[in-house]
């Protein structure tokens, strides 16, 4: 009985311990022309994306101006990056980045403050000037609710330009857990996968061997007791 617990505890370590990182997916949200979106990339299943500019120049905002970006169908993922295609004027343009997980009750700002914005050449933007877009990337923890999921840029002075938002995104359940018996072993990753471990050979044996219904995703072999 003591080997045999033994033997689970160490499979379950190891199941824990190898490959069970969250899988990431990422979408492109491109501006292609005035509060339209083209999509790349893999969005969530279901979801849907739309964009509103308050300036007369799509991809533009100038002085009290802004992007709006609202994401639906988002709930059960967490955003862990937001890169952005931005390019400010020759020396000048200013602004907040901002978002909202309860359909524009509250924001948290990731760039700025309610009250004051930050010049583009600035490193919480991307550190220096530029009339070429380029990337401007913010690694974020945002985990989606049921409420639409709103991205905002906001343009404090002139002017701030943006073409597109790329989303990486993960499930939000990735914590796994396991159930175990004497003949196999369950492991639930997340929402969306479930991999089993079962013995190949006799139960007692100095050496029990394992095979996962997914491999690629759980490396596991051999346990010895």
């Amino acid at each position: 009985m003591k080997t045999y617990i033994t033997r689970l505890a160490t499979l379950f370590l190891i199941l824990m311990g190898v490959g069970l990182q969250a899988q990431s997916a990422t979408v492109k949200y491109t501006i292609s022309s005035k509060n339209t979106l083209s999509t790349t990339g893999t969005a969530p299943s279901g979801s849907s994306a739309t964009i509103a500019e308050t300036y007369g120049s799509t991809q533009q905002m100038s002085s009290g101006n802004s992007q709006t970006l609202t994401l639906s169908g988002y709930n059960g993922y967490k955003i862990t990056q937001i890169k952005l295609s931005m390019h400010s004027n020759k020396k000048a343009g200013s602004g907040k980045l901002s978002y909202s997980t309860d359909a524009g009750t509250t924001y948290t700002y990731i760039v700025g403050t309610s009250s004051a914005g930050v010049a583009f050449d600035n490193s919480s933007w991307y550190g220096e000037w530029t009339q070429s877009y380029v990337d401007v990337t913010k690694s974020v923890d945002i985990t989606a609710t049921s409420s639409d999921l709103i991205i905002k840029i906001e343009a404090t002075a002139n002017s701030l330009y943006c073409q597109s938002y790329e989303i990486t995104y993960e499930s939000a359940s990735s914590t796994p857990s396991i159930s175990l018996d004497k003949t196999s072993a369950t492991l639930n990753v997340g929402d969306t996968e479930t991999l089993t471990a079962t013995p190949e050979n006799a139960e007692g044996a100095t050496t029990i061997h394992w095979r996962t219904s997914d491999a690629g995703v759980v490396s596991l072999s051999t346990l010895t007791g």
